[in-house]
């Protein structure tokens, strides 16, 4: 074979070879474009579900009926309040940068639109209380109680009605035959008037909101206001996840219906569901007493490397500038910690039990450390150790023996 003959076949074998791979990069290009406009399909279905949990129409009817009122209180069992004062409350629940920091302040905006309001987390075929507004002031209740029932999605009450219907209910209390079991355990008060509505995550049901016209004559009038800042904050939270990827296994979510009815079970006292602190608040309100001398061991155990309580820096006597970012540090810190425990709460109690949650909730509680160094200014870190005082506070019950091993200090 002649060089010329030898040189045309190479040269014929390379051409081969470059169309080969050619073509192979142009499939590998288009399967690329086609997963991509999967995706923003896919994408695009999520942003219009999330556009459906606002109910356009009902708002403009809403704002058009405040501005007749000229923007003062409404009458009216569907009225709904300011509509400056809905406008503060959007704003300030807008703030919320966490899960359980955007639910808390929540609560606290639904509180100025009736007597009395209260969350309830779907969970495990039950509506377990996460926190309350406003009964405090029920004789024989008060907010901390919420967190110690526990209403099974199969007896006949408004959160079976809304969870079926996936609407908002408002009525008379007595609307529902099991609803007695339930206002009967929160307060020697007899409601003449109740709503609830559903809080949805992801196109499902994750909890729901519960008002009340607590011991007044007049009926819940202010419940559209109720329905927008709901539905508002499930969009927010829907947001959150998107952005920061918080989303774990076992979120709670709306349960199937049973394949047959059956007799519902009592609506009992169920563990404390975390409330995370919020800013001036007094803290993250734990298990109950009961609950906590349960899930601690009956032996003494080993010692164990947690480290020691260090004494907290006297914020007394700092400036106010140097104050402020203390009191940032030590709310941040809360925040996280909270949204650990609310989101591992049995791998909390299985490691209170066993004396190891830092073993348990490791990645979860470097990660959080992390953001919070972050966070928080160098200064502040090396002055406190705000973080594992709330990892203590919050995930211990204040028992450092509990952590286990391992726990790093700071």
């Amino acid at each position: 074979m002649s060089d010329d003959q030898l040189r045309a076949k190479s040269l014929a074998v390379f051409h081969s070879l470059v169309s080969t791979w050619s073509n192979d990069l142009r499939k590998e290009v288009s399967s690329l474009q086609d997963d991509l406009l999967k995706k923003l399909d896919v994408l695009q279905d999520q942003m219009s579900k999330y556009e459906e949990n606002i109910d356009e129409e009902r708002i403009l009817e809403f704002v058009r009926e405040v501005s007749s009122l000229g923007g003062g209180g409404g009458g009216g069992n569907r009225g709904g309040g300011s509509l400056k004062a809905v406008r503060r409350s959007l704003t300030k629940i807008d703030e919320g940068t966490s899960r359980p920091e955007v639910l808390t302040l929540l609560l606290a905006e639904l509180a100025q639109f009736a007597p009395r309001v209260a969350l309830f987390i779907l969970k495990g075929g039950s509506c377990i209380g996460w926190n309350g507004r406003g009964f405090n002031d029920s004789p024989g209740f008060n907010d901390d109680g919420i967190k110690r029932i526990s209403v099974p999605t199969s007896a006949n009450t408004v959160f079976s009605d809304v969870i079926n219907s996936r609407s908002s209910f408002v009525g008379e209390s007595n609307k529902h035959p099991d609803n007695i079991q339930l206002l009967s355990r929160v307060g020697n008060v007899l409601p003449s008037s109740i709503f609830a509505t559903p809080l949805v995550l992801h196109d499902r049901i994750a909890a729901i909101v519960y008002a009340d016209s607590g011991d007044g004559p007049d009926p819940l009038n202010k419940t559209e206001a109720l329905e927008i800042l709901t539905a508002y904050s499930s969009k927010l939270l829907d947001a959150l996840s998107a952005q920061k990827a918080v989303l774990k296994p076992g979120e709670p979510v709306a349960p199937a219906a049973d394949p047959a009815p059956q007799p519902a079970p009592p609506i009992t006292e169920a563990p404390a569901v975390p409330a995370p602190a919020v800013p001036d608040s007094s803290g993250t309100v734990m298990f109950n007493s009961a609950d906590i001398a349960a899930l601690k061991p009956a032996t003494e155990a080993p010692p164990t490397t947690a480290p020691p309580a260090t004494a907290a820096p006297d914020l007394d006597s700092m400036d106010s500038d140097t104050r402020k970012k203390h009191e940032e540090a030590m709310r941040f810190a809360r925040l996280l910690v909270s949204e650990i425990k609310l989101y591992n709460e049995a791998k909390v109690t299985e490691g209170r039990s066993q004396r190891g949650i830092y073993r348990l909730l490791r990645d979860d509680i470097e990660r959080s450390r992390q953001l919070y160094k972050e966070r928080v200014p160098e200064p502040v870190r090396s002055q406190s150790t705000y973080f594992n005082d709330e990892i203590i506070r919050i995930l211990a019950d204040g028992d450092s023996g509990l952590m286990g091993q391992g726990l790093p200090a700071g």
